[in-house]
């Protein structure tokens, strides 16, 4: 049996964050569904090679966010939902992290299933 894989373009995802609060004890857990654009080897390769700081990947990368609201809950347009990713540190590191383990295949924690 051979392997038959259909040619993709972009990719969807949900980033898994944490945010610290004024509980020690505590963070909020929040998620997103973003949207990324798929790339080969060669081009992943060539994009790490210049090591691009997150800011750089996530421009490269990002190509459409759903989920997002402001504090009221109402929807962020992609613009301003990218640009909120891009200026909070958890979000935007989790975004690249996400990226990154979907596009390798590599699974996050342990989601492996146990026998």
């Amino acid at each position: 049996m051979s392997t038959k894989l259909k040619k993709i373009n972009s990719f969807k995802s949900r980033v898994h964050f944490l945010r610290p609060t004024d509980d020690p004890d505590r963070d909020q857990e929040a998620s997103f569904v973003a949207e990324f654009h798929y790339m080969d080897a060669p081009t992943f390769d060539a994009m790490l090679a210049g090591s691009p700081k997150d800011a750089e990947v996530l421009d490269r990368v990002l190509i459409g966010v759903t989920e997002y609201g402001d504090e009221n809950g109402n929807a962020l347009s992609f613009e301003a939902a990218k640009e909120a990713i891009e200026k909070d540190i958890s979000q935007r590191s989790a975004t690249v992290r996400t990226f990154i383990e979907r596009l390798s295949g590599t699974a996050a924690k342990n989601s492996n299933r146990s026998r």
